[in-house]
């Protein structure tokens, strides 16, 4: 099935189709995507890395269990993600598969 997916974390968004087998997997692939994205910002765009957020929590060692789980909280409150079942009569959805060259199904 296909899906549209959007993705970012606050320094603009991405937008693209693809094939997934279901609406799970695709909301799993799009939140990887958004995590990728946010590691890729890191430390830059006041985006924090795991330093930023030792400082921030008052933690002392960022190789902890502790530093890790703030950064993980931290991390999930930038990312913004969303999945929508692909829709042939939409034509912002055509428009993107017509971007990657694909121009029938």
């Amino acid at each position: 099935m296909l899906y549209v997916i959007e993705y970012g974390c606050g320094c603009g968004s991405n937008e693209m189709v693809i094939e997934a087998e279901n609406e799970e997997a695709a909301v799993r692939f799009v939140w990887e995507k958004a995590c990728e994205d946010y590691e890729t910002f890191e430390g830059l765009h006041g985006i924090p890395d795991i330093n930023d957020v030792c400082e921030d929590y008052g933690i002392e060692d960022p190789t902890s269990l502790e530093a890790e789980e703030a950064y993980r909280e931290e991390r999930e409150s930038w990312l913004d993600y969303s999945v929508e079942a692909f829709d042939i009569s939409n034509e912002s959805h055509t428009d993107l598969l017509e971007a990657d060259g694909v121009y029938e199904l």
